[in-house]
C-alpha cells in the first residue's frame, strides 16, 4: 500500500508511533501496510510537518474548463447523445472514460429515460384548466370520486428482468431462471374501482373491450361497488377518455341513469390513484408464481380485497398535491 492509498486517520497513528519510538516494521505490521510506506511518510512528515500529500500531485488534466462547459452544454442540448458521439463531436484527443468522468463531476449520469405518455401541447392546456379548477377542493370532494379503469396483467411475460446471485456454471438451475411461456403466456384484462372507503368489484375482461362490454360491466357491477363503498346517493364516477367510455351508446347509459360525470383531462394517468393499485397488484402477484390464468385472476382477487384502506385514504389525500404538481408542469408531466 503506498502512502497515497493509506487514510489520513492511519496517517497521524502511524506518525504518533513514530514519535514514541516503536520501530517502523512493527509500524508496518501494526496497520498492514508497507514498511517503506511508513519510512517515506515519516520522512515526509519531518520535512514537511504533514502527512497530506502535496497539491498539483498526479496526472495532469486533460480538459480545461471551456472543454468541460461545451461537454455539458451539448448533453444538456441532447440528453440522448452518447459518449462517443461526445467526444467525436470535440476537437479533442480525449478518451471516453474522461468524458463520462466531466460529466460525473457535474452530476450528470446516464440512466434509463422514464416512460411516459406523450402530451401535446392541447393536453397540455387540457390538463392544467383541470387542475386549476378543481386545485382548490377539499379532501372531502374527491371522498365522493368512485375512481375506475381496467388494466392489463402479463403471466410469464419479460416484463422485468430479474437479476440473481449464482455462480458460473449455476445458470440452468431451476432456482436461478426466470420462467417464460411461449407467446409470453398471455394476459388478463381487468376493470375495477375503490373509493376512499375501500376497493369496489374487480371484474374479469374475457375478449374485446367494446363499449357494449364497458356498459355491461357498468350495469352488473356499479350499483353492487356502489352499496359496498357507501356511494349510492352521492358520487362522481371518474374515467379516462377512452372510445369505449365516451361513445354516443355510453354517454347515453351514464345520462339515463342520472350518473355524474368527472370531466377528466386526456392523457391523465399521473392524476388517477387507481395506477397505483395497479402496480400494487401486478408486484404482489407476480411474487406468488402463479402461472395459470385463472389461478392468476383469483391471485388478483385476493390482493385486490387485502389492500389496506390507509393506502387508499393516502391515495385519495394526494389529489391537491398531484394537481399542484401539473400546475408547477403547466400541464406537462409530473412524479406521480
Amino acid at each position: 500500500m503506498t502512502c497515497r492509498q493509506i487514510s489520513y486517520q492511519v496517517r497521524n497513528l502511524i506518525i504518533k508511533d513514530c514519535k514514541r519510538g516503536v520501530s517502523q516494521r512493527k509500524i508496518a505490521q501494526k496497520y498492514e501496510v508497507s514498511k517503506s510506506a511508513v519510512q517515506k511518510l515519516y520522512q515526509k512528515f519531518l520535512s514537511t510537518g504533514t502527512v497530506a500529500d502535496r497539491s498539483g500531485r498526479g496526472r495532469t488534466r486533460s480538459t480545461n474548463w471551456r472543454d468541460d462547459a461545451m461537454i455539458i452544454r451539448m448533453v444538456k442540448k441532447d440528453p440522448r447523445t452518447t459518449v462517443r458521439n461526445l467526444r467525436e463531436s470535440l476537437i479533442l484527443s480525449i478518451s471516453d472514460r474522461t468524458v463520462r468522468r466531466r460529466l460525473r463531476e457535474a452530476d450528470l449520469q446516464s440512466r434509463f429515460a422514464s416512460k411516459r405518455p406523450l402530451i401535446n401541447n392541447r393536453n397540455k392546456k387540457k390538463r392544467l384548466e383541470f387542475a386549476k379548477k378543481y386545485a382548490n377542493q377539499p379532501v372531502e370532494f374527491w371522498k365522493r370520486v368512485l375512481w375506475t379503469d381496467e388494466s392489463k396483467f402479463e403471466l410469464l411475460g419479460l416484463k422485468q428482468r430479474l437479476r440473481v446471485w449464482r455462480k458460473t456454471g449455476e445458470e440452468l438451475e431451476d432456482r436461478h431462471l426466470q420462467k417464460t411461456v411461449k407467446h409470453g403466456g398471455g394476459n388478463i384484462m381487468v376493470w375495477g374501482c375503490f373509493s376512499w372507503e375501500a376497493v369496489g368489484q374487480l371484474i374479469k375482461i374475457d375478449g374485446i373491450m367494446t363499449a357494449d362490454t364497458y356498459i355491461d360491466i357498468l350495469r352488473e357491477n356499479l350499483e353492487v361497488s356502489l352499496t359496498q363503498l357507501g356511494l349510492e346517493n352521492s358520487f362522481i364516477l371518474q374515467q379516462d377518455n377512452d372510445p369505449k367510455h365516451t361513445a354516443k351508446k355510453t354517454k347515453k347509459f351514464f345520462t339515463s341513469n342520472h350518473i355524474k360525470l368527472l370531466d377528466w383531462p386526456p392523457q391523465s394517468p399521473d392524476l388517477n390513484p387507481i395506477e397505483n393499485l395497479w402496480s400494487i397488484l401486478d408486484r404482489n402477484v407476480n411474487k406468488t408464481g402463479v402461472t395459470n390464468k385463472n389461478n392468476y385472476f383469483h391471485a388478483l382477487q385476493r390482493s385486490w380485497e387485502s389492500l389496506d384502506p390507509n393506502h387508499l385514504h393516502n391515495l385519495v389525500e394526494s389529489m391537491p398535491r398531484r394537481l399542484a404538481a401539473v400546475i408547477k408542469a403547466k400541464g406537462g408531466h409530473t412524479k406521480y
